[in-house]
């Protein structure tokens, strides 16, 4: 009855056809989850368990190994990333003397067994652990210590992600809550860390959480790379290649097997009805006719008996095919070249490698600025405090805020061919297109450091009577 009609039919697939593509109920987007979780929804669910199996593959499978490995070889390096301190005199020059003060006090702090309270670690392998534990875990918890019994009064601890309860969740008073072990404010600024210990109770036959200590913000780095603002805890960087890297490794085994089998059985002995060989073992069941096979040997069967080959197809010309497919899948989701995970060259040109490589060293360069913003500048800043107040730099503590203008200087890297890109700089120089400095940076090098040893260099060549390659140009100019 007008104005009430059923709408048209053809009007609704018309609506339908105009929604996104990926928006559609289709039967072949039926099973495509169409409701909006928050991220934090899905870790209080999840979050235990993806730490968990991360975990396992980091322990068991051999390219999420070498993932990590690959990570701390390109973001830490052997020398780690490195301080360079900036302060200035009145004039707006460096110190060179404060900051040379600054960093021989901070490397002093950085060496073996200084920096943090269990004596383990340095500052360089406290780097690559704090890499190590972001990529695997997908977060990193430290707990500072000020005013610790040691020559800088400062020290750090790593603390296990798991301290933090996904569980642990309540809506306070005056707005503030707690999520996932964390208590912010009504500004969603986290306030306290809610520290519970597991324990396993033999009585009870389970792990068990202790009671939680409640600890100041300011005395812990929870540091992970958010991909929502409302994000309140990390997750494994393997996350995208970790189901894939399973089943890849499934397929291997299964693989070896096959192909372990098909190299060890040649074929079967089958009985011909009414022959001698089964009138001779009076037709007992169970009877096992074996011949163990010789190189250059021929036999002769038993009368009744019969041979079939076996063949069980394996090693199969497909499995390098889907292995390496296997491998681009992982090595997309986690963002490295399938050349440097597979440590397979097959195909690759000085172009292709070096295109894929800028790719590569500019998500190193992301990660190496994160590291010194999130963790490293912090900790020099609650060092120098310390430092400051124990006389370890030995300064005023008004002079905190000069020496607290840092620069990081993390690890560079050399090329394929080094001779055109030396060839490349002397150009970009002569064109004012780029500076030594930057250069220096770009290769991991302090260029003031470089002209240096230069300097120490010419002397000591000098001294022994020898002249310098430059100074032997400009002789004969």
């Amino acid at each position: 009855m007008w104005p009430f009609k059923r709408k048209d039919p053809a009007l609704r697939a018309v609506a339908q056809h105009r929604q996104f593509a990926a928006a559609q109920a289709t039967n072949l987007l039926s099973k495509w989850n169409k409701n909006s979780e928050q991220i934090d929804a899905d870790l209080q669910q999840g979050g235990r368990a993806l730490r968990a199996r991360a975990r396992d593959v980091a322990k068991n499978n051999d390219y999420a190994k070498k993932y990590l490995d690959i990570l701390k070889v390109n973001i830490v390096g052997k020398d780690g990333i490195r301080l360079q301190c900036q302060a200035k005199t009145s004039r707006g020059k460096l110190d060179h003397d404060a900051n040379l003060r600054v960093e021989d006090a901070w490397r002093e702090f950085g060496r073996h067994g200084s920096c943090d309270v269990t004596g383990k670690l340095s500052m360089i392998s406290a780097q690559r652990l704090f890499i190590s534990s972001a990529a695997r875990d997908g977060e990193v918890l430290i707990r500072e210590y000020n005013n610790y019994p040691n020559a800088s009064g400062y020290a750090i601890q790593f603390l296990n992600p798991d301290l933090l309860d996904e569980t642990h969740n309540a809506d306070l008073k005056d707005g503030r809550y707690i999520r996932m072990g964390i208590e912010y404010n009504a500004s969603g600024f986290p306030t306290h860390y809610h520290l519970t210990p597991i324990r396993n109770d033999a009585t009870i036959g389970k792990p068990q959480r202790a009671k939680a200590e409640r600890v100041p913000a300011q005395d812990i780095i929870h540091a992970y790379l958010p991909d929502y603002s409302w994000q309140s805890r990390g997750y494994t960087w393997m996350h995208a290649a970790m189901v894939e890297m399973h089943h890849l490794a499934a397929f291997n085994e299964a693989a070896i097997v096959a192909a372990r089998i098909g190299a060890s059985t040649m074929g079967f002995f089958t009985e011909t009805l009414g022959g001698e060989f089964a009138a001779a073992t009076d037709g007992k069941q169970g009877d096992d006719f074996t011949i163990d096979a010789e190189p250059g040997s021929f036999r002769r069967l038993p009368a009744g008996l019969d041979f079939k080959m076996f063949d069980s197809k394996y090693p199969s010309d497909m499995v390098d095919d889907f292995i390496k497919r296997s491998l681009k899948s992982i090595a997309s989701g986690l963002n490295i070249g399938y050349n440097t995970l597979a440590s397979d060259p097959e195909g690759t040109s000085y172009g292709t490698l070096r295109s894929f490589s800028i790719e590569e060293r500019d998500n190193y360069r992301m990660i190496q600025n994160w590291v010194a913003e999130v963790f490293l500048d912090r900790i020099y800043r609650a060092w120098l405090r310390n430092a400051l107040r124990t006389r370890l730099v030995n300064f005023p503590e008004d002079r905190y805020i000069k020496l607290i203008d840092v620069k990081w200087q993390p690890r560079g890297w050399q090329w394929i061919d080094p001779a055109k890109d030396a060839i490349a700089f002397e150009k970009m120089l002569a064109n004012n297109l780029t500076s030594r400095s930057q250069i220096a940076a770009e290769q991991g090098r302090d260029f003031e450091e470089v002209c240096r040893q230069i300097a120490d260099d010419n002397d000591t060549m000098k001294k022994y009577g020898l002249i310098p390659a430059i100074a032997k140009e400009q002789t004969n100019a």
